[in-house]
């Protein structure tokens, strides 16, 4: 069964958090993520400022990367 997507988001998004500047590849080897897959998730996660791509620097938080995390406050 494919993982959901939303928890692979949040599992890329989590990585990137503790790993500031980790490079593409790391990431996707860490998390056992296809390459093909996890382009698409991290553009999303990039599209929505979660993380911050910059070419040949890595991955690193972006603005909205703790309230990703954190989630929606539950009420």
């Amino acid at each position: 069964q494919e993982p959901d997507q939303g928890q692979e988001m949040a599992r890329i998004a989590r990585y990137v958090g503790e790993n500031d500047g980790a490079k593409v590849e790391q990431a996707r080897d860490a998390l056992g993520i296809r390459p093909n897959v996890f382009t698409g998730l991290k553009q999303a996660l990039v599209d929505q400022q979660v993380i911050v791509h910059v070419p040949r620097s890595g991955l690193f938080k972006g603005e909205r990367w703790q309230e990703f995390v954190d989630g929606p406050a539950h009420t």
